[in-house]
């Protein structure tokens, strides 16, 4: 039974045992896998096939658009960590169920971990070209200073910022849900009455909203950060 509205959150009163912890972490990868090995066993392109399909596809053109040649592993790499985060968002998508989505933690060690591959990819490439980035062009050496000083501190906080902007969708999200899953008892009571269809329809209707939500959230993470690998 929940206690509040934020219980759904609390990751000790899911999760007191370690056991549990390494179960939730342990099946939300390893649902993923089952998921994707059962493309295998289709003769033909199936939804599932055809989606992932398209989000590699995608990642190639726009990769491609930015200047980076699409047959390299960073295709395959933002590819998978889309699919993944993807699946951890859906999966705690539904009410009175603890999504690891929600915390900030978790969307902050992705985006932190991406930013400083394109930074060290950065450096490996060309460090003078990658410390030319962070010198605006200035009238005098004071003017100069302050903007190079603005510039490192926005480089430095992207990855906070997009960890951000993700947490904060998806907590709003779950909270919204939950507040409308605690007072869906009068669908059950009172199915055929005008309160318990709006009731139904409303649940049904946010739930949709918030996929796209998740989806769209997802896109723009992954679109931000390759944005950054062209700019720096």
């Amino acid at each position: 039974m929940m206690t509040d509205l934020f219980t759904v959150f609390d990751y000790g009163y899911y999760l007191s045992d370690l056991r549990y912890s390494v179960f939730v972490w342990g099946a939300s990868i390893f649902g993923l896998i089952s998921v994707l090995s059962c493309c295998g066993y289709w003769m033909a392109d199936n939804d599932l096939e055809i989606f992932i399909w398209m989000v590699t596809n995608g990642f190639k053109n726009k990769m491609r658009e930015a200047g980076y040649p699409s047959d390299t592993g960073a295709v395959s790499l933002f590819s998978s960590v889309f699919l993944y985060m993807f699946y951890i968002m859906l999966v705690g998508l539904f009410p009175f169920v603890y999504t690891t989505a929600a915390h900030y933690f978790f969307s902050f060690s992705i985006a932190l971990t991406l930013w400083l591959a394109l930074m060290f990819q950065s450096i490996y490439n060309s460090i003078q070209g990658f410390l030319a980035g962070f010198v605006p062009t200035a009238d005098n050496v004071a003017e100069g200073f302050v903007l190079s000083f603005f510039e490192i501190i926005s480089y430095v906080v992207r990855p906070f910022t997009l960890g951000l902007r993700l947490f904060l969708n998806i907590f709003t999200g779950q909270i919204i849900l939950t507040m409308l899953a605690t007072n869906a008892w009068m669908i059950f009571f009172c199915i055929i009455s005008p309160v318990g269809i709006l009731s139904s329809f409303l649940l049904c209707t946010f739930f949709v909203l918030e996929l796209c939500v998740v989806m769209l959230q997802v896109y723009i993470f992954f679109l931000l950060l390759m944005t950054y690998a062209t700019t720096r």
